[in-house]
Parts: C-alpha cells; structure tokens; sequence
C-alpha cells in the first residue's frame, strides 16, 4: 500500500496530496502517470477505504470535507475527490520543470544553461562614450 499512518489529518486536499506524493515511490507515480484517469480509479480498489481512515474522513475531519467541497460531504466522495486530484497531480508537470519553462534559462535538470551570447557584456570605455569630462 502506498501510504502509512498519517500522524496529524491534513485539512486541506493539498495537503492531503502532499502526504499522499511522500508515502509513494518512485515507480509507483510513473506507473500512475502513465494511467488514463478511469484506468488509476480501476486500479483503486480499497483505496478509498483506506484514505477514509488514514485522513479521518470518517472520524469527523470537517477541515478536509470542506476543503473537499462540502463539510458534510459523504466520506465515500471526498476520498473519490482526494484520488483524484492525486492523479491529476500526477499528470502536471513536476513543479521544478514547471519553474524552468517559465524561466527559460534552466535546464529541466535543474542546472543553469549558458544566457544567450551578447557582443560584449563590458561598459563602453567612459572616456570613449563622452560619459566623463576631464
């Protein structure tokens, strides 16, 4: 199973994702990237049950219900909303390329790339520009 005892229950989905990214391995999100999302809910048998528990769903985490849409929101569907918004997670960028794209002067390993060339990055010489006056 991917995810272990949560210490604190999260109160927002966010949050609820976040723990949820931490508890899984590497391979387990590649294999969940590479899912249709009817494909992953396929794969979730029991899943959800878990997530009621494991979040207090159904102990009386209203935080978590609400930050899924409603306070009395049934547990069966804020563990629906807490799956799926893990898998479309999943599906976005990871943040870090997200970052790069945005900058377009790092590489999507996360090293600086050259800046594009420039004639001369040196000022003009003050006494060639007329900028002084002796």
């Amino acid at each position: 199973m991917w995810w272990s005892r949560c210490p604190r229950w999260p109160a927002t989905v966010n949050a609820a994702v976040d723990h949820l990214l931490c508890e899984m391995n590497d391979e387990e999100k590649r294999r969940v990237r590479g899912m249709s999302e009817r494909d992953f809910f396929q794969s979730q048998n029991g899943r959800a049950s878990s997530l009621r528990t494991l979040f207090g769903l159904l102990q009386g985490n209203k935080a978590l219900l609400k930050s899924c849409g409603s306070g009395d929101m049934h547990p069966d569907t804020a563990a629906h909303i807490l799956l799926q918004a893990l898998w479309k997670r999943l599906q976005s960028p990871p943040a870090r390329e997200s970052l790069a794209a945005a900058l377009g002067n790092v590489s999507l390993r996360g090293t600086l790339q050259s800046p594009p060339a420039r004639e001369s990055l040196e000022p003009a010489s003050p006494v060639s520009t007329g900028a002084y006056r002796s």
